[in-house]
């Protein structure tokens, strides 16, 4: 039986130590992430160092299935 939180969707779950919540696009400034209103955790380096991969990684997942 399927779970029910099953998706039948190609995808990939990543996980950053030490990198907070605001995963955004890379080369941005990371340093602003624990200040205002908004705190979305992690260390400015992680938080860069995820973005970087990550990005990496959507960017070669999406190149993968245009090819469909």
């Amino acid at each position: 039986m399927t779970p029910s939180w099953f998706i039948p969707y190609r995808h990939e779950h990543l996980a950053y130590d030490d990198a907070g919540h605001g995963l955004a696009l890379p080369n941005l400034p990371t340093t602003a992430i624990n200040s205002g209103t908004i705190l979305l955790g992690g260390t400015p380096q992680a938080t860069a160092a995820a973005n970087a991969d990550a990005w990496a990684k959507v960017l070669e997942f999406l190149k993968l299935d245009s090819r469909l």
